[in-house]
């Protein structure tokens, strides 16, 4: 693992705001989600932070395996930073209880933070790119 093309993805992040967050569950079923938080941690160590829905949860809890996105449309420039989950923890908790709010599909009420040892960080662009690390 390269830690300057990580570092580089992290500042793409500073200026996109958003990552893309690919899992996958026992079966193979992938799922995609977003978060507005990440974080360098050490050599070889992101953390993500968001209000993460269960799916992605649950997936982590038996496949570790996860996927980052950082992209910019706009210059078709990005990274995928590949690797596995070391830790899950919460973060927050949403304060209270409203009968009015829990209306249909149950929204997250966990702010989490997950922290993913890196792998590989490959290039990400809809133009033609390889997929072997530098």
């Amino acid at each position: 693992m390269n830690r300057t093309i990580l570092e580089d993805a992290a500042k793409l992040f500073d200026k996109t705001g958003h990552v893309f967050v690919a899992t996958v569950n026992a079966e193979a079923m992938p799922h995609v989600t977003a978060a507005k938080m990440l974080e360098l941690m050490g050599d070889c160590s992101v953390e993500i932070t968001e209000w993460f829905c269960p799916v992605t949860v649950s997936n982590l809890q038996v496949n570790k395996s996860i996927s980052i996105v950082v992209w910019d449309a706009d210059s078709d420039m990005g990274y995928q930073i590949l690797g596995n989950m070391e830790k899950l923890c919460d973060k927050a908790i949403l304060n209270g209880y409203s009968p009015e709010l829990d209306v249909g599909i149950p929204k997250p009420q966990v702010e989490r933070r997950i922290t993913i040892c890196v792998d590989r960080v490959l290039d990400f662009s809809v133009a033609p790119h390889s997929d072997i690390e530098e």
